[in-house]
């Protein structure tokens, strides 16, 4: 027969390792809970770019908007558009790429960021342009530039 002996050391050590994973157990349910509570305030959302060429009536509209940087949202029977337009660049190579879009409680927020071009680019004066398809929505949509 076996017997099996822990010596005095080893108990007091499995003992506080038993007390330390119940500590960190408890002490990370209430943010393992918030996190649960953010995911369900903020969702990510479906959405697609949509590329040019565009139809006669959204073409309008990007023409009129493409040489001053703003925002214009646009409701059609079934979709929501957002155009965002940065402006006059110096060079091609401009592009603007969506980071998230997300449904917060009261609101749709679109992250993006304005990617330079890198290494030699031409020289030609461009208007960064992106327009976004989202599901019909009534809630206000905030755009958001994010720092990447």
């Amino acid at each position: 027969m076996f017997t099996f002996r822990i010596n005095m050391k080893w108990k007091s050590i499995l003992g506080c390792l038993l007390l330390l994973s119940t500590l960190v157990a408890c002490s990370s349910t209430p943010t393992m809970l918030k996190v649960a509570q953010q995911e369900r305030s903020e969702s990510s959302l479906s959405y697609e770019i949509i590329s040019p060429p565009y139809d006669s009536g959204l073409e309008k509209i990007v023409h009129k908007m493409k040489k001053q940087a703003g925002v214009e949202t646009i409701q059609h029977k079934k979709h929501t558009l957002v155009v965002i337009t940065l402006g006059q660049r110096p060079s091609a190579g401009y592009k603007l790429v969506i980071e998230t879009v997300q449904k917060k409680a009261d609101k749709i927020v679109i992250s993006y960021s304005e990617k330079k071009p890198q290494g030699m680019a031409a020289s030609v004066i461009s208007y960064p342009t992106l327009v976004v398809k989202l599901a019909k929505t009534d809630l206000p949509i905030q755009i958001h530039k994010s720092d990447q």
